[in-house]
């Protein structure tokens, strides 16, 4: 992904940040934020240029798993990235 990036300098990165649903909406909002924001710092870290990277949070908006045991919450809690 980041060779990807460096390779061809036009190639951009969504990251987005998730969360499970423990905790308040506005607080997993922030999670979500830090989540994709750490990601970011770890791409440009490997050379992907820090300008071609954005981030955002969907919180606990999108899971991927019902949030009903530790093993469904722990798949909720990622970050996506989509490459354009």
């Amino acid at each position: 992904l980041c060779a990807s990036m460096m390779a061809d300098n036009s190639l951009k990165a969504e990251i987005t940040g998730h969360t499970d649903n423990t905790g308040t909406a506005a607080i997993n909002m922030k999670y979500g934020a830090k989540r994709a924001e750490a990601l970011k710092n770890y791409m440009i870290s490997l050379g992907a240029p820090a300008a071609n990277i954005e981030t955002k949070s969907r919180g606990q908006e999108d899971p991927i798993a019902p949030n009903d045991s530790d093993a469904n919450r722990a798949k909720n809690r990622r970050a996506t990235v989509v490459l354009k």
